[in-house]
């Protein structure tokens, strides 16, 4: 929250999103590579326990192997 003059002004997480539950029952989702599935079943973890990075970073190694 920002404040100006008094006055809280609401301002977006560059970290984040926004989006809307309709979108996901209409079937938006992200899917990932066969790469990245595998590497989360070696490790026994999911897509959510990631950082961002960390996934733009497999992402870019596949393509690059794929390249």
């Amino acid at each position: 929250m920002v404040t100006t003059e008094g006055e809280a002004h609401p301002t977006p997480d560059t970290h984040q999103v926004a989006t809307f539950i309709v979108h996901f029952q209409c079937g938006f989702g992200v899917y990932p590579s066969k790469f990245l599935k595998r590497v989360c079943r070696h490790y026994g973890i999911e897509i959510p326990h990631l950082l961002p990075n960390a996934i733009a970073m497999l992402s870019v190694f596949a393509f690059l192997c794929e390249a």
